[in-house]
């Protein structure tokens, strides 16, 4: 309880409301904070899978020329994450090389530890012999007015109330009633302020956590149609090198190479062509999107002899 400039004692619940603005922005912000360390999580997921197939397509193509797996193992280091796993493995006439790597969350926030991986398969040359083995958002203030203080009217006990109502004069008894009852009006209109802006706080700080997630999912989105892509080239890619190696002693038999190595690697290939020893792929890879249905990645890769190509 306090006391006004014309002696009449005031509550504090007013004030006290005003507070509940502070405490609530305090009890969201743990709430941000844990949807923020989210959205960065789900972007280095994406980002890790894009270098694990970039990684695993560079494998695959050093496995193919006859590398050692030594070697392959420390080519694909280089560009797969860190503390990635790497397995190289030869079938007939194939080579087959998986990365994987662990995505730790970087921030306090616990975060559940999740192992991305990509592979890449390819065929080796023929004749080649297998080697062995957000601050959160401030409250707005309030928007109530700033009434007139009855010290401010000398020599009258009138009252000027938020809405701006004029409690007129007359007799020292009317005029002390009226001023109460303005007074009253006042109080619960600033308090009906006080409690309008009450959830401001929380209300902007859920609209800010909606934000921040929606613009991680179009990154993750957009990542997911990068992974598509990737894919899909380093399947032409090394379509077209299996093609390639076949296009001289096996016409024939290059686009079915060409074709089982794309399926391999998780695409589909959408055409093939062999000239003068120079093999042309094309593949695809379908995937979906949110709120756009399916889409489909492509990749083209060319290939052959170094004298042929150039």
């Amino acid at each position: 309880m306090g006391v006004d400039g014309a002696g009449r004692r005031t509550s504090g619940r007013g004030r006290g409301e005003t507070g509940s603005v502070t405490a609530e922005t305090a009890v969201a912000l743990p709430a941000l904070v844990v949807v923020l360390a989210a959205a960065l999580w789900a972007v280095a997921v994406v980002g890790a899978r894009l270098e694990c197939e970039d990684a695993a397509r560079v494998g695959a193509r050093a496995a193919a020329r006859g590398e050692t797996p030594e070697t392959v193992r420390s080519i694909v280091r280089k560009t797969a994450p860190l503390g990635a796993r790497v397995r190289v493995s030869y079938g007939t006439g194939t080579v087959e090389v998986e990365v994987s790597a662990p995505v730790r969350s970087s921030w306090p926030v616990t975060l559940p530890r999740l192992t991305v991986a990509a592979h890449a398969v390819t065929m080796t040359e023929p004749g080649l012999v297998p080697p062995p083995a957000v601050p959160a958002p401030g409250s707005p203030p309030p928007d109530a007015g700033t009434p007139l203080p009855a010290s401010a009217l000398p020599g009258s006990l009138d009252l000027i109330g938020a809405a701006g109502l004029s409690c007129g004069r007359g007799s020292p008894r009317t005029a002390t009633r009226r001023g109460t009852r303005c007074a009253t009006r006042r109080r619960r209109e600033a308090q009906g302020e006080t409690r309008r802006d009450r959830g401001s706080a929380t209300v902007w700080t859920v609209t800010l956590m909606v934000a921040v997630w929606a613009v991680a999912m179009v990154v993750v989105e957009t990542g997911a149609a990068r992974v598509a892509r990737h894919r899909a080239q380093s399947a032409a890619d090394l379509g077209a090198l299996a093609a390639a190696s076949w296009a001289l002693a096996s016409p024939e038999d290059a686009c079915g190479r060409a074709s089982a190595v794309s399926e391999a690697n998780g695409a589909r290939l959408t055409s093939c062509s062999v000239s003068h020893g120079i093999a042309s792929v094309s593949t695809g890879v379908r995937f979906s999107v949110a709120l756009l249905g399916s889409r489909t990645a492509t990749g083209t890769a060319r290939a052959g002899p170094v004298a042929a190509d150039a």
